[in-house]
């Protein structure tokens, strides 16, 4: 094959995993290249977390939402007050 396409079926193959993972993720949540790693993610027990910055790629809340005790994103005004 010529490397013209190689390139191309690499850009191809790429954007279609890119593509699926972004779809896959659930209701309040965007994917990121880059974010924090579940353990450092917001929850509605720990809204303020203190992590070492990491950089995993995945499904993450969407600004405003914390994952509650069934790791759903919510809005934060939806966290019981304990």
């Amino acid at each position: 094959m010529s490397r013209t396409a190689v390139i191309f079926l690499f850009v191809v193959v790429a954007y279609i995993c890119i593509s699926s993972v972004s779809s896959s993720c659930g209701p309040n949540e965007e994917f990121k290249a880059c974010g924090p790693s579940p353990s450092c993610e917001p929850t509605c027990a720990k809204p303020r977390v203190n992590c070492p910055e990491e950089c995993v790629r995945g499904c993450h809340c969407v600004k405003g939402h914390v994952r509650n005790a069934a790791k759903h994103c919510v809005p934060v005004s939806q966290c019981k007050r304990q």
